[in-house]
């Protein structure tokens, strides 16, 4: 994905045209932005987006999809900026397991986006003016959003990865193990032992049909000896 705006630019709120993709929503008390990449919404000042290439600025090689639904943003994709007014905040950080709290953050040109430690999922992150909440007030913010398992899912380190699945096969596997090595199997066996039984029923049908022509030529014969009798008799009669 390009980057949405430049590391050096102003931030987003300054720019014409930004206010397209607007929503409506309220931000926490207390906090002056929010990126909830798990809802896909996104507050900055009061402006409040569903795209989050209005929100975030972000440098990768090459183009990928970073929302992951539920999870959160990604942030093993690359450089990842939260497009957020110079200032001096306390940010909270909420992944699908908890969260953490980072104060002090001095922000010039965007804030970068750096996950707790060993969770590479952002879920929520809240901005709020350094030093108005204390620590607990803060911590108030890390509600984790709730994940759906999916069974498709195969990254270990997403909330929605099922652990300890039994090893299983598609469709598709079947389909595939079926035509290249079960069916054939399945047709030799088939085949080597229909083969006698198609012969020996070929035999049967022969005999059956020698018989026939056998009964057929005796009945010949026994007709044209009536026939002769018959003649005779009759011809005895006078």
């Amino acid at each position: 994905m390009a980057s949405c705006t430049s590391f050096l630019s102003l931030p987003f709120q300054s720019r014409q045209g930004r206010a397209l993709d607007r929503t409506t929503a309220p931000l926490p008390d207390g906090a002056v932005a929010m990126f909830s990449f798990g809802a896909r919404l996104y507050i900055i000042k009061g402006r409040s987006f569903n795209n989050a290439d209005l929100a975030v600025t972000v440098r990768w090689g090459d183009e990928t999809v970073y929302l992951a639904f539920a999870d959160g943003i990604d942030t093993r994709g690359g450089d990842i900026r939260l497009d957020l007014p110079p200032g001096i905040y306390d940010l909270v950080k909420v992944d699908p397991f908890g969260g953490v709290v980072q104060k002090n953050v001095v922000v010039k040109d965007g804030a970068q986006l750096i996950p707790r430690s060993g969770q590479p999922f952002v879920q929520i992150v809240y901005a709020i003016p350094a030093g108005i909440l204390s620590t607990e007030e803060l911590e108030d913010f890390i509600v984790p959003l709730n994940v759906q398992a999916d069974w498709s899912v195969t990254d270990p380190l997403s909330a929605a990865y099922i652990q300890n699945k039994p090893n299983f096969i598609t469709n598709d596997d079947l389909n595939l193990i079926l035509a290249t090595t079960i069916g054939p199997i399945i047709n030799e066996a088939v085949e080597e032992q229909l083969t006698p039984v198609v012969a020996s029923v070929a035999g049967a049908v022969e005999a059956a049909e020698d018989a026939a022509a056998a009964a057929n030529a005796a009945a010949g014969t026994v007709t044209d000896q009536v026939r002769g009798a018959l003649y005779f008799t009759r011809w005895i009669a006078g």
